[in-house]
């Protein structure tokens, strides 16, 4: 029988952070990395890969696949990650400390991450089923319309 690995020492294992409620329930999973090592999650059922490349004094530097983005993080920083392109941060990763050449990193799935379109400025919300409605346009024609109504019963008041 092998004795179980040390809690300090980072493991060669794939793992897929959507098993973990703590990824997705937006808290965060800790993970211990080394250099070429790897997690996986999913967005919209594409799977990604976030690799570890390179692993410094007080930094980390990963790769996030589908489609290449490389991230350099110090200790201490958090990164939000548009993994599938949409314009939408899908994930955060945060490095929260490094000890003998092993990255301690958080990953935490961002589930409903408000967007505000540079135009309009109306905020965006990504629903459960990964499609964005506009968010707060329900309570704002509300507010609207009981600011007619108002203005209206006022009106024929005074005549």
């Amino acid at each position: 029988m092998q004795p179980a690995p040390s809690p300090s020492k980072a493991v060669d294992t794939l793992l897929l952070l959507n098993d973990f409620s703590s990824y997705t329930s937006g808290t965060g999973k800790m993970v211990q990395l080394g250099a070429s090592q790897s997690v996986t999650f999913r967005v919209q059922a594409v799977t990604h890969t976030a690799v570890v490349s390179d692993v410094g004094g007080d930094y980390a530097v990963l790769t996030i696949h589908s489609t290449p983005q490389t991230l350099h993080l110090n200790v201490g920083e958090t990164k939000r990650v548009d993994a599938n392109g949409d314009g939408i941060p899908d994930v955060s990763i945060t490095l929260e400390s490094i000890h003998n050449g092993v990255a301690q990193l958080r990953f935490a799935e961002i589930t409903q991450a408000a967007v505000y379109l540079s135009a309009s400025a109306r905020p965006l919300m990504r629903t459960q089923s990964g499609r964005y409605a506009a968010y707060g346009v329900g309570t704002s024609m509300c507010v609207l319309l009981l600011v007619i109504a108002l203005y209206i019963i006022r009106r024929r008041r005074s005549k």
